[in-house]
Parts: structure tokens; C-alpha cells; sequence
């Protein structure tokens, strides 16, 4: 952990950046904003599972931290008195669990400065009083017992805007703080803007999945093989990113089939293996591969897809499901094929402007097949950054021919 700061009455202060902080407030509209920033950081800046609110409550704020003096806790007054509205003050109490450095007369007056909220390494207390003002804490411990300021009249052991480690994560003054039911999250300064961005980014992603489960719609991910003949990575890097894209897409479920790369075929075994998950998810839609493409693979998994679900519907083929029960026929009433390496002609196009951002994101996922200048691994057709590039201007292309930003073509 980079070095926090343990010297005592140190007193600076920060400029603050309302423009963002209001961007921060818009992504704490959503559900799970804390969840949120902590995927978009790959799981970083996350405080201790135990510091958790006193109640229900969520906020937003740059951070005027605060260091006591583990084993002399004093009330963090000073820091009401420095801090301006829209800040949270976050506190490292050392992790104490017996004595409270926040109570409800401190919350009444903190609120009054438009302050919206403590987090404390430690304990707090008066929580009865705090969520009838609605003023919020998460603490680590609640407890009646408080420190010694009220009979000592000490407060000033105690330093305000230098860095601190809180919940085992270390605040810089001005950071971005996120707060809600599940947790804390810690958002450096130096990376809030790109941060906030990819926050917003996939809160809008989850809302519009909400509405697609609202109408009873999910999408699913099946794999044919593992890719084990790749000439990059290895199948077991490969199921990791597939898991990581699959967590991107938000998808409902991701299976792999274990199909023999470049040597599946298509016959009844095959079929069968893919009329079983079509009877188990009963899907309305269903893309599959490109039913022209370079990889030998492609073509034959577009065709065997294709005659599977043609053959789901047929009610003596009899299937069981992984129970052991038998399944009921079911046919797709749609099965289109992607484009994959080789251009071809789309039959129709669909907006995706609003998604390729996150298509390219999830096609790098996958680094280990993908353009990495770094990479050691012999070069590919896809492993070009051209390659990446021609992916986004394909979309850019269907797009500029159908008067959208982007779109994804199909047949």
C-alpha cells in the first residue's frame, strides 16, 4: 500500500470539481452504483466488506479525509468546519470497534453545511437520530460509546486532507467516493473522468437489460468448441475471456458445447447435442455463424446450427434434458447468420449504434487472440490492430449506408 499520512494537525484543503461530481450523481440514480464502479475498476478501490451503512442510504462526494490518532480518537469537528457542500468526509479511525467518532448532533451539524456524509474506518453511533435527518454513516461497529472530546475538550489531535488508508484502501483528499446498501468504492482523482464514463456507460447497459427482462426477453451465449487449436492463448485462456465477454454482454448464461475444433461434424450426434439446448432455452431468435467464411468452422457450424433448429421442431426426434426428462419440440422462428472475415452482402442491418462501443469491448476480452503490442504469440490474421479496426468500420459502413451512426449487418 503507498505510503498514508500518520503526522498530526496537518491542515490543507483541495479544489473541488462539481461539473463531475454531478456526472457521479447520475450514475448513483441507478441500482447497485457501487457495483457498478467497482467493475468498471476491475474490483479496485473497494473498502473492507465490513464498513457498511447504518441504514439504508446512498451518496456521492469527493473525499475530505480525515486521520486520528489510533488509540487517542478524538470527534472529527474540524473537518465540518473545512469541509464544503457536496464533500464526503471519510475517517481512518484505525478500524476501532468500541469507541464512535460520529453521532447525531455531528450529522445534524455536517448536514447543515450541505456535507453529505461520513465514512469511518471505525464506529459510529446515534444512528436512531442520524436516519431521522437522513445524514448517512457507514462504519465498521456501532456502539453507544464515544470519544473523549466532550470531557477532554481535545480535538485537534488530528490531521484533515492528507492521505489516509480507509477500509484497507488508500483515499487521497478529493478522490470520488461511491456509497450505497452494498459498500464503498474509492475513485482516484487522476482517472474519475474516464471512470464516470464507463460507469454511466454500463448503468445504461444494465437499465436497458431490466427492460428486456421486464418483457420477459434474455440472450444466452452457447459455444460449439473451446478453440483448442488456436494458434494463440490456450483453451483455458480462452474460457476466461469468455466468461470476462460474457460479464461485459450481461448476458443470462454462456455454455460451451466441447465440439472437437475443426473437427466437428455435422451429423446426428451434433444435432442432438444443440437440439437439447434449444428445448432447454426454447429461444425465438437464434444467430449463428456466417454461412460463408474463412475458417472452416464457420461455415459448418452456420449449417449445423441451422439444421438443428429445423430439426428441434420435429416432435419424434426425442430429446432428454440434463435431468433426465423428456423435452418438448421447439423450433426457432428465426435463424439468422453474422458476418464474420469475409464481406458479404447483408440481407438486413440493425442499429447498434448505441452498442459497439461495447461489442469492441467484448471482443477484447478476448487479448489473447486480439491485437496486443506486447504480445509474444505469433501474429494472426485477427491479432492485427487493422483487424480490430476494420470491425468498427464495417459498423461504420452498414451504418453510414442505413443513416445511423453504426449497424450490424445479417443474413
Amino acid at each position: 500500500m503507498p505510503d498514508v499520512s500518520t503526522d498530526l494537525r496537518i491542515f490543507n484543503d483541495f479544489d473541488r470539481n462539481p461539473e463531475l461530481l454531478k456526472k457521479f450523481d447520475k450514475v448513483l440514480e441507478a441500482y447497485s452504483a457501487a457495483a457498478i464502479f467497482a467493475d468498471v475498476q476491475y474490483r479496485t478501490g473497494v473498502m473492507d466488506s465490513a464498513i457498511k451503512p447504518a441504514f439504508r442510504a446512498k451518496v456521492t462526494g469527493q473525499a475530505v479525509t480525515v486521520q486520528l490518532s489510533k488509540g487517542d480518537l478524538v470527534d472529527p469537528l474540524r473537518a465540518l468546519e473545512m469541509a464544503q457542500p457536496g464533500d464526503v468526509i471519510v475517517v481512518d479511525a484505525g478500524g476501532d470497534l468500541q469507541t464512535s467518532v460520529c453521532g447525531g448532533l455531528m450529522g445534524g451539524l455536517a448536514q447543515n453545511r450541505g456535507i453529505r456524509g461520513m465514512i469511518v474506518d471505525g464506529t459510529g453511533r446515534d444512528t436512531d437520530e442520524l436516519e431521522d435527518i437522513n445524514w448517512p454513516i457507514w462504519t465498521k461497529a456501532i456502539t453507544p460509546r464515544g470519544t473523549h472530546t466532550m470531557f477532554s475538550a481535545r480535538k485537534e489531535e488530528l490531521s484533515i486532507n492528507v492521505p489516509i488508508a480507509c477500509g484497507g484502501v488508500v483515499v487521497n483528499p478529493g478522490d470520488f467516493i461511491v456509497a450505497d446498501l452494498m459498500g464503498v468504492v474509492v475513485i482516484p482523482q487522476e482517472i474519475a473522468e474516464e471512470t464516470v464514463r464507463l460507469a454511466q456507460e454500463q448503468a445504461d447497459r444494465e437499465e436497458e437489460t431490466r427492460k428486456w427482462v421486464a418483457q420477459g426477453k434474455t440472450v444466452g451465449l452457447i459455444d460449439l468448441t473451446r478453440g483448442e487449436l488456436g494458434t494463440r492463448g490456450s483453451a483455458e485462456i480462452r474460457a476466461k475471456e469468455a466468461e470476462n465477454a460474457a460479464a461485459l454482454l450481461q448476458v443470462s448464461f454462456r455454455k460451451n458445447l466441447d465440439f472437437r475444433d475443426a473437427f466437428f461434424t455435422n451429423d446426428e450426434a451434433h444435432q442432438r447435442s444443440i437440439i437439447q439446448q434449444l428445448r432447454t432455452h426454447q429461444p425465438s431468435i437464434v444467430l449463428c455463424n456466417a454461412v460463408e467464411d474463412r475458417h472452416i468452422d464457420h461455415a459448418k457450424g452456420s449449417q449445423l446450427v441451422s439444421d438443428a433448429c429445423f430439426l428441434s421442431g420435429l416432435q419424434k426426434i426425442e430429446t432428454l434434458d440434463e435431468e433426465g426428462n423428456p423435452q418438448k419440440a421447439w423450433r426457432p422462428k428465426q435463424v439468422y447468420h453474422y458476418i464474420q472475415w469475409k464481406e458479404i452482402v447483408p440481407d438486413f442491418v440493425v442499429d447498434i449504434s448505441e452498442h459497439l462501443d461495447r461489442k469492441i469491448e467484448a471482443i477484447k476480452a478476448y487479448s489473447s487472440q486480439f491485437y496486443d503490442p506486447h504480445s509474444k504469440e505469433p501474429s494472426t490474421p485477427i491479432s492485427s490492430q487493422n483487424f480490430i479496426e476494420s470491425v468498427r468500420y464495417r459498423a461504420k459502413n452498414f451504418g453510414r449506408l442505413s443513416n445511423v451512426d453504426a449497424a450490424e449487418g445479417f443474413t
